[in-house]
C-alpha cells in the first residue's frame, strides 16, 4: 500500500524512527463542553480565573504602552473578521486552500528536533484528523507562517499590537505571524517568548493554556523530572528524563500549579495576551484553528 501523505511527512520529519514509533497510548480527556471554564484530564482539573478584557480599552493605544504586564484574554478582537463570522475550521480552510502544503509541528519528543521539515495539504490533514491522529502518541498538527499572506483580508491587526519594533529586521529568529490548524489533542510543549509578547486569536474549536512567569521555578516546568518529588511540586515519579514533553504529556503529568500561574480555557472570538518572557505550554481540546503572532514592542526595548 502506498504510505499517506502523513506517513511520508512523519518519515521527512524524523527518517531514522519507525512509522510505528509515533502510535501508542495518550492520556484521555473529554473535550469540555462549550464556554466551560475548566478542564480535566487523569487526575487534574484546570480551572480559569485569568481575566477578561474588552479591546475597547485599548483601541487609541498604538504602541501597546497599557497593555498588561500579564496574561489575559481579549474581547471584541475578532467581531468584524470574515474568517471568525464565517469561521475558519479544517474544513473550510480545506475547501479554501486544497492544493497548499503547510508545514507541520508536535508529534513525540523525536518529532520536535526538525521543525517544519514535513508538510502535507489541509485536506491531507482533515484527513489524518479524522482517521489516524487519535492513534498518536502526540498528534501531529498545521503550523505555518507562509500561507497567511494570501488570507490576510479575511482579518486584521489591533491597532495596540500593529507597531511591531522588529518589522523588516533580517536578523529576527522567526517569523511573526503564524496559522495553527490542530487536531484534538495535539498541541505546544513548553516554551517561551523571551523578548516578544504574543497574541493568538482562536477562530474555532477550544485551547487550554497554562501560562507561568519569567522567574518561576524551573521544576515546575520540568515537572521534576529528576524524581526529585517535593511537597506541592509533587509530580508522578515515573517521568521520564525527558524535558521535550508533548503538550498532552505535559498536562497529564501536571499536579498542583505554583502561585502565579495562569490557566486559560480559550474559545472561539478569544484573543490570549502573553507578555514577553512568559513560559506556557498549549493543548487543543478540541479541533481547532487559531492566528498566532510574535511581537515586540517598544517597552522591551525601553526595559
Amino acid at each position: 500500500m502506498e504510505p499517506s501523505a502523513i506517513d511520508r511527512a512523519k518519515k521527512s520529519i524524523s527518517s531514522a524512527e519507525p512509522l510505528s514509533a509515533w502510535i501508542g497510548p495518550r492520556p484521555q480527556f473529554t473535550p469540555p463542553p462549550t464556554e466551560s471554564k475548566s478542564f480535566t484530564i487523569g487526575e487534574q482539573t484546570f480551572v480559569d480565573r485569568c481575566p477578561r478584557l474588552p479591546l475597547e480599552n485599548y483601541l487609541d493605544d498604538t504602541h501597546g504602552d497599557s497593555l498588561p504586564q500579564h496574561p489575559a484574554v481579549l474581547l471584541n478582537v475578532c467581531s468584524d473578521w470574515d474568517c471568525f463570522s464565517s469561521p475558519w475550521t479544517i474544513s473550510t480552510l480545506s475547501s479554501i486552500v486544497p492544493s497548499t502544503p503547510l508545514s507541520l509541528d508536535g508529534g513525540p519528543g523525536f518529532a520536535r528536533g526538525s521543525i517544519c521539515f514535513g508538510s502535507v495539504t489541509l485536506p491531507e490533514y482533515a484527513r489524518y484528523c479524522k482517521e489516524d491522529a487519535a492513534k498518536d502518541s502526540a498528534p501531529l498538527y498545521v503550523f505555518d507562517h507562509r500561507i497567511l499572506s494570501t488570507l490576510s483580508s479575511s482579518f486584521s491587526i489591533p491597532a495596540c499590537f500593529s507597531n511591531d519594533v522588529l518589522a523588516g529586521d533580517p536578523r529576527r529568529a522567526l517569523p511573526p505571524a503564524w496559522l495553527l490548524v490542530g487536531a484534538e489533542g495535539s498541541g505546544t510543549p513548553i516554551h517561551d517568548h523571551p523578548t516578544t509578547i504574543a497574541w493568538n486569536a482562536l477562530l474555532s474549536g477550544c485551547k487550554v493554556w497554562v501560562c507561568f512567569p519569567p522567574d518561576i521555578d524551573e521544576s515546575f516546568l520540568l515537572l521534576n523530572l529528576d524524581g526529585e518529588n517535593d511537597g506541592d511540586k509533587s509530580v508522578d515519579s515515573s517521568a521520564s528524563d525527558d524535558f521535550d514533553l508533548s503538550a498532552i504529556e505535559w498536562f497529564s503529568r501536571c499536579r498542583d500549579l505554583p502561585e502565579g500561574a495562569e490557566v486559560i480555557i480559550q474559545w472561539p472570538g478569544e484573543v490570549v495576551f502573553l507578555p514577553e518572557g512568559w513560559w506556557h505550554v498549549v493543548l487543543n481540546a478540541q479541533e481547532s484553528v487559531a492566528i498566532s503572532y510574535s511581537i515586540q514592542l517598544q517597552r522591551f526595548n525601553d526595559k
